[in-house]
């Protein structure tokens, strides 16, 4: 009721068909295949929080796409990948926005977290990763991993998860998966 108002109670894939600003964010997106595993991969885009797009919006959107990934019965079971395009600029952290979202992926949708892979965060930006692992709590803060470097260099340093192949690393990073 607290993110989504009077229509709580509504189908989330005719609310998804019914709210247009949650939808055309792209605050959150799900990969147009699964890894081999069987897990979805979502991307997180926190270069939307420097956007006029509402926090609501944005936290629906999440909502959205794990609601959209949830419909693979290899998903219920393995989980999803997180890849993170990081902040352009701290000044565009929404806080409160990431914790809720956090809260969400971690204490409230029923999906099983494989790991968060954040893709060049900014040198600077390490205080507020800091933060965002104790956001997610402890057992959920080890399961977030740091990629800094050229493609190739990335992509060896997933290949730790299974994801180290250029076609299950976004294109948004210089790969070649896409995203719906």
């Amino acid at each position: 009721v607290e993110i989504f108002g009077k229509q709580a109670f509504l189908p989330l894939l005719s609310l998804a068909n019914n709210n247009s600003e949650a939808t055309e964010c792209k605050y959150t997106r799900v990969a147009e295949r699964c890894d081999e595993a069987g897990r979805a991969i979502l991307l997180i885009d926190y270069h939307k929080e420097g956007s006029d797009f509402s926090d609501s919006s944005l936290l629906q959107s999440a909502w959205f796409t794990i609601h959209q990934a949830l419909r693979e019965e290899s998903v219920q079971k393995k989980g999803v990948v997180v890849y993170v395009r990081c902040l352009k600029s701290i000044r565009d952290w929404r806080m409160h926005l990431c914790k809720d979202v956090i809260h969400s992926l971690t204490g409230i949708l029923p999906v099983r977290l494989a790991g968060f892979h954040l893709i060049n965060p900014p040198p600077l930006h390490a205080g507020v990763i800091s933060l965002f692992k104790k956001m997610m709590g402890r057992e959920m803060g080890r399961r977030v991993y740091i990629h800094s470097g050229s493609v190739d260099e990335n992509l060896m340093s997933l290949s730790k998860f299974g994801l180290g192949r250029v076609e299950m690393y976004p294109s948004i990073f210089g790969g070649q998966l896409g995203f719906e």
